[in-house]
């Protein structure tokens, strides 16, 4: 299964990417991702696609190789790639759609979103140079928090186990208890007022 998602990623990457992809593309990519391992390989085409813009250049090999490994990329660079996460799930999934950008940007960034105040704080900047001067700062702090995750200091967040922003109760309705004779009583008193 994680064989088959690898390669349907390969090609979503490929059409967001413009690249025409060639038999021997996929044989290459292919042997890659086998001795990477198919989950792997299929996590880290992922993590790519969810990080690239469309049109952009169409990831090398190595850069899949290099994304299997997050301790493979220098401070700065992972620092750059979590900050790129933050930015477009916050474009793409908005305040009210928590579960769907934590997902997108992975558990290292929301590491970095729960130690800077949270969702909402991300979300609360009305114009996006507001933010992006944020996220500046939210670089420099987020070496430290890989540093502290990759020493085991830090633990990543557990996974959310229902939605964070619960607006409708999966409970039904409790009716709610009233007087038959009021009722009957107020219906009479706006019979009488609307037929005057």
């Amino acid at each position: 299964m994680s064989e088959q998602l690898f390669f349907e990623g390969l090609q979503a990457l490929a059409h967001r990417c413009n690249y025409q992809l060639t038999g021997f593309d996929m044989g290459v990519y292919g042997e890659v991702a086998e001795a990477m391992g198919w989950d792997k390989a299929a996590d880290a085409i992922k993590r790519i696609y969810l990080t690239k813009e469309a049109g952009a250049r169409f990831p090398s090999v190595e850069a899949l190789r290099e994304s299997t490994n997050p301790g493979g990329m220098n401070d700065d660079e992972a620092a750059r790639e979590i900050v790129a996460r933050i930015r477009k799930a916050v474009t793409t999934c908005g305040w009210n759609r928590v579960t769907d950008a934590r997902a997108q940007m992975g558990d290292e960034a929301w590491a970095v979103v729960e130690a800077n105040g949270g969702w909402g704080q991300f979300c609360s900047y009305d114009k996006f140079d507001e933010l992006d001067q944020f996220l500046v700062q939210i670089r420099e702090h987020s070496k430290v928090v890989l540093k502290k995750l990759r020493a085991g200091q830090l633990a990543l967040p557990e996974p959310a186990g229902k939605p964070q922003l619960q607006l409708v109760s999966s409970e039904p309705a409790q009716p709610v208890a009233d007087d038959k004779q009021a009722k009957l009583d107020r219906l009479e008193a706006l019979k009488r007022s609307l037929f005057r």
